[in-house]
């Protein structure tokens, strides 16, 4: 499955719930072979215990092999991530996270307001039981995302230049990915 370009909310589609995007299978000739993404939009959509990944089958071959399941410049704003399954993909992002997500707004006569710029690919978004365990990270930003305390991440990588809301998020997740996966 290859697709690039596409925004699920875009089209009135508020849940993927429970659907399978890669299942772990190669050599086959069937749609669920591989999941390659570009530019998918996701934000906003009930995305509880969807397997976008469920492993990276020559992931134990000790050589850096390309990933089955490919997330490139996806987003998740808002959605709901609640158990997904992240095992084993590819998450990059084609540019570097902003170091700041806004500014504050001097107002005559009333208080400063933060003005927004920008929003992080999982802004928000409910990571509660998502795992990300083997992932290959880059350009990652996990700034505002919720219940990040509560995902898996026993081996991934790229992590090191992830942004994090602190310094205490991103030394818990590191450590978390020095666990042996599950």
């Amino acid at each position: 499955m290859e697709t690039s370009e596409f925004s699920f909310r875009g089209h009135d589609i508020r849940s993927i719930a429970g659907s399978k995007f890669y299942v772990g299978t190669w050599g086959s000739l069937g749609s669920r072979e591989k999941a390659v993404l570009r530019e998918v939009d996701f934000s906003y959509v009930d995305c509880g215990d969807v397997v976008f990944s469920a492993f990276h089958p020559l992931g134990g071959l000790g050589i850096d092999l390309p990933r089955h399941a490919q997330f490139r410049d996806c987003w998740f704003v808002e959605a709901n991530l609640r158990g997904a399954t992240f095992k084993g993909a590819l998450m990059e992002w084609t540019q570097e996270p902003p170091e700041e997500t806004g500014h504050w707004e001097e107002m005559q006569e009333r208080e400063p307001v933060w003005a927004q710029e920008y929003y992080s690919p999982f802004h928000l978004a409910d990571l509660a039981g998502t795992s990300f365990e083997d992932v290959a990270f880059r350009n990652a930003d996990f700034r505002d995302a919720e219940s990040l305390d509560k995902c898996k991440f026993a081996g991934a990588t790229g992590l090191e230049d992830c942004m994090f809301d602190s310094e205490e998020d991103k030394e818990r997740v590191l450590r978390l990915a020095r666990e042996p996966a599950g």
